[in-house]
């Protein structure tokens, strides 16, 4: 059993009796962010062999996350399991202290490869101001304002010895700082397959040196895999021991816990 995260080629046994091939597609990048401007992520690669294609996941694109990747198979294959890719969580502009939007995620089991994270990024405002209000006495300080200072005054100090004080308040107001979180989309999960191909599917392919991609897309977050296992005809008689002793059996394969298949006939002992 061989798992591959890397393109390359495979050679198909020529005395290949069945074939199982469990494919992840790539996941897809989320959208990265500068600032307030969003950009488009990318999307993982498909992972292919033989006709079988789990697709990988969309790249998150301005605030939206990326599609979930799909999955084939040729007619004729028997398929085991499979299924479509999470599409990964939409971003925005959000007020609140939030992390990254996460990209898709797979389920418990084995399924398709997670999406990426988006980027986000920070952008604030505050400060601190204040408006003097004009000579009065005790003029309020409008809503949203709080008294700061007060002073003096004397606006009107017409003829001798007029001292009239007119005192006024300095209205303050707290400029909150805000913090605005630009996030972006997440990348979708990456499609899987899960299918068997009996000896007279995998025979046309049996000798044969065939290529497969895997991990190939934009997103380089190179979690995508292709894993395929063989089982062999035996090339020689099997012996199998039954209740009533030992029986010569003919077109068939023996898995053992320690030794993995095995075709060779075992000795028969008392």
């Amino acid at each position: 059993m061989t798992v591959y995260t890397v393109s390359g080629s495979i050679t198909i046994p020529a005395a290949a009796a069945t074939a199982t091939i469990i494919a992840k597609g790539e996941g897809g990048s989320g959208a990265p962010v500068s600032g307030s401007s969003y950009g488009s992520g990318s999307s993982g690669g498909n992972t292919t062999f033989i006709g079988v294609i789990a697709n990988g996941g969309g790249g998150g694109v301005s605030a939206t996350g990326g599609g979930g990747g799909a999955f084939s198979a040729p007619v004729g294959y028997s398929l085991f399991s499979a299924s479509y890719g999470n599409p990964g969580q939409n971003g925005g502009n959000f007020s609140s202290n939030v992390a990254a939007a996460a990209g898709g995620t797979g389920n418990e089991g084995g399924d398709g490869s997670a999406g990426g994270a988006s980027s986000y990024s920070t952008t604030s405002g505050g400060g601190f101001g204040y408006v003097t209000g004009g000579c009065g006495f005790y003029p309020a300080c409008a809503s949203g304002f709080f008294v700061c200072g007060t002073s003096f005054c004397c606006p009107n100090c017409a003829g001798p010895g007029s001292r009239v004080l007119f005192q006024t308040n300095t209205c303050c107001y707290n400029y909150v700082t805000t913090t605005t979180y630009t996030r972006g989309g997440g990348g979708g999960e990456g499609g899987y397959i899960y299918v068997i191909l009996d000896e007279a599917t995998i025979s046309p392919f049996a000798g044969q040196t065939q290529g497969f991609t895997v991990n190939a897309g934009g997103s380089n977050l190179n979690n995508g895999s292709l894993e395929v296992i063989f089982t062999l005809k035996p090339q020689n008689p099997v012996w199998i021991r039954l209740s009533t002793g030992w029986t010569l059996m003919s077109g068939v394969s023996v898995n053992t816990a320690s030794d993995g298949w095995t075709a060779v006939n075992p000795t028969q002992t008392s």
